[in-house]
């Protein structure tokens, strides 16, 4: 047998609030809140496991508390993509879904993939990719913005916008003079 015959691999489904974990190949599984103090507990039950990696799916933002939590806890974690899991799961043929059904399925992909541990980025590295990002969201608002108000101002030199002269129809509601009323 090698290591990674005996190795545990640690799968992890995360909700909002609560995650699912399972161990492979054991099979053990568990549910917490995500909160510090359940996240400590798991931490500490995890390193007694000596996992080889602790795999969980990117999930919006909500994987991020948990994986800095076990990660400075000194446990080996790994974020993949959610799309590998589901693409693992249908090739193994598992169409159930629950969460600890999911949890022990991507600690299954952990280990057949041959995931690894991957450094996860500092507490100011994550607030600085977190700033970017809203950065990023608010100046493609600003240009969505900026277009839209350029159409509105077409519309109006057409005399078809805001400007345009409208005529009350029936219930108070403007409609143009050209489209009768």
């Amino acid at each position: 047998m090698t290591m990674t015959d005996k190795a545990m691999f640690v799968g992890i489904d995360i909700a909002k609030d609560s995650l699912d974990f399972a161990v492979f190949p054991t099979g053990e599984t568990g549910h917490c809140a995500v909160n510090a103090a359940e996240l400590a507990d798991l931490a500490g039950r995890l390193l007694r496991l000596n996992p080889q990696v602790v795999v969980m799916e990117a999930s919006g933002g909500y994987q991020t508390p948990i994986a800095a939590a076990l990660g400075a806890a000194g446990l080996p974690v790994a974020v993949v993509n959610a799309r590998q899991i589901r693409d693992f799961a249908r090739a193994m043929g598992i169409l159930a879904k629950t969460d600890r059904l999911d949890a022990l399925v991507i600690a299954r992909f952990g280990k057949a993939a041959g995931i690894e541990a991957k450094p996860l980025p500092s507490a100011e590295a994550r607030e600085l990719q977190e700033l970017v990002a809203r950065r990023t969201q608010l100046v493609e608002q600003r240009a969505r913005e900026q277009m839209r108000l350029q159409r509105a101002d077409a519309d109006a030199a057409r005399g078809r916008g805001c400007g345009a002269r409208t005529n009350r129809a029936g219930g108070g509601v403007a409609v143009p003079l050209d489209q009768g009323g």
